[in-house]
C-alpha cells in the first residue's frame, strides 16, 4: 500500500507546518482518540522532526482498523480538528485527509443511520405497552402516539409491525412494502456508481451503517456509550446521512437517542424523516402521474429514471414548493452565469416593465438566461 509521490509530498509538507509533529510526546498526545489510542506506543521515536514527519507518514500509511478502515485518514482528520475553522493548514489538512481516504481505499464510503425500529420494538410501540407506566413518556407524550396512531389507520389497514426486521436497516418504509431501506440504499448507490461515477473513472460510493451504535439501548453499558460517541463525533465531522422513520420517533428509546444527539446542528449531515403515508396512492397524484408521462414524456424519465432533481412532479404544499425553488433556483443561478444574454428577451422584458435598459448581473440571468 502506498501514495502516489506527488500526493506524499504534499501530505509531508504539510505535517511539516504542524506543532504536533514538535516532539515525540506531543505527537503521542494526537493519538488519545479512541480510534487511534493502540497505535499510539508503536510511533516511531525520532530526533529530528523532518525524520519524525517521514518515520510517521510510512508507519501510518499501511495501518487499518479492524473494519478496513485506513488510519492515516483519522490521523489527518485528528490534526484538522485541532485547528479553528478559517485556518488555511486546516482546510489543507482536510483536503489531503479526503484525497487519502480515496487513494487508500479506491472507494468513498458514506456513514448511514437508520433510526427505525426493530420488530420487537414496533410490537411494543404499537400495543403501547413500552409507553403505559414508562417514567420517560410524559402523558402529553402517550396522547399524541394515540392520535397519530389514530390517523395512521385512515391511511393503512395493515399492521405497522410488519414493516420491521431484525435489524434497524430491515425497515420497510410502508411507502415500499416489499423493499428494505439497506436495499433502497444500495440500489440507488449502484445507479449512481454505474451512470454518474463509472464513467468518469471515479471512486465507487459505498454504504457502512452506524445505525445500532446510534441508538442507545435502555441497559447500556460502557461499550456501547463509546460506540454512540464515536458515531455522533463522526457524523459531526464528517457527514453522513440520517434517515429517520417519523413512526420509529414515539419510541422512548429511540427518541431519546434522537434528542439527546444535537443531530439537527450537524450542517455535514444530510437528514430526511419519512412519513408513513404515500401520497402517491391518491387517485388523483396517479392521475396526474399519467398525463405528464403522457404529455411530457422526457420530463417525467428525468424524474421517474434518472432521479433529476430539478424535474420534480407532485409537490403540492407550500413548504415543498419553497424548498425546491431554493435548489433549483441556486442551480440554475450558477448554470445562468456562463450564458450570454439574449438581447431581445431583455428588451422586452423592461418594456413590460415600462423600464428602459440600464445594465444587468449575473442575477439577471435567472429568469431571462436561459431562455434562448
Amino acid at each position: 500500500m502506498a501514495l502516489p509521490t506527488a500526493l506524499t509530498t504534499r501530505c509531508r509538507k504539510a505535517l511539516l507546518r504542524c506543532s504536533e509533529f514538535d516532539s515525540h510526546n506531543s505527537l503521542k498526545a494526537v493519538f488519545v482518540t479512541p480510534e487511534l489510542s493502540i497505535f499510539q506506543h508503536n510511533i516511531p521515536e525520532c530526533s529530528a522532526r523532518n525524520d519524525r514527519v517521514s518515520q510517521t507518514l510510512a508507519y501510518l500509511i499501511p495501518q487499518l482498523l479492524s473494519n478496513n478502515q485506513p488510519v492515516l485518514p483519522l490521523f489527518l482528520a485528528e490534526l484538522r480538528d485541532r485547528r479553528d475553522p478559517g485556518d488555511a493548514l486546516r482546510d489543507e489538512l482536510e483536503q489531503l485527509q479526503a484525497e487519502i481516504n480515496q487513494m487508500l481505499t479506491g472507494k468513498i464510503f458514506i456513514p448511514f443511520v437508520i433510526v427505525a425500529m426493530k420488530e420487537s420494538e414496533a410490537a411494543e410501540l404499537m400495543n403501547e405497552t413500552i409507553l403505559h407506566g414508562n417514567p420517560n413518556v410524559p402523558p402529553a407524550e402517550l396522547a399524541l402516539f394515540q392520535q397519530f396512531k389514530q390517523a395512521l389507520r385512515q391511511h393503512s389497514s395493515e399492521g405497522s409491525t410488519s414493516h420491521y426486521g431484525e435489524e434497524r436497516e430491515s425497515w420497510k418504509p410502508l411507502a415500499h412494502r416489499d423493499v428494505s431501506m439497506a436495499e433502497i440504499i444500495f440500489e440507488m448507490l449502484n445507479h449512481i456508481n454505474k451512470h454518474h461515477r463509472e464513467p468518469r473513472n471515479l471512486p465507487r460510493l459505498l454504504p457502512y451503517f452506524l445505525s445500532e451504535d446510534f441508538v442507545l439501548p435502555e441497559d447500556s453499558s460502557a461499550k456501547d456509550l463509546t460506540a454512540r460517541r464515536l458515531t455522533l463525533r463522526q457524523l459531526e465531522r464528517s457527514g453522513g446521512v440520517i434517515i429517520v422513520d417519523a413512526i420509529s420517533m414515539f419510541h422512548p428509546i429511540l427518541n431519546q437517542s434522537i434528542s439527546q444527539s444535537d443531530i439537527g446542528s450537524y450542517r455535514r449531515a444530510a437528514i430526511l424523516v419519512i412519513s408513513p403515508v404515500n401520497t402517491r396512492t391518491l387517485e388523483i397524484n396517479q392521475l396526474i402521474e399519467r398525463v405528464v408521462d403522457s404529455r411530457m414524456e422526457t420530463a417525467f424519465t428525468r424524474f421517474d429514471v434518472e432521479f433529476d432533481h430539478m424535474c420534480e412532479i407532485g409537490i403540492s404544499d407550500l413548504r415543498a414548493l419553497r424548498r425546491w425553488l431554493f435548489t433549483a433556483l441556486g442551480r440554475t443561478a450558477s448554470s445562468a452565469q456562463e450564458l450570454e444574454p439574449n438581447q431581445a428577451i431583455i428588451e422586452r422584458f423592461q418594456q413590460q416593465r415600462n423600464e428602459r435598459p440600464s445594465g444587468f448581473g449575473p442575477a439577471d440571468f435567472i429568469a431571462l438566461g436561459s431562455v434562448r
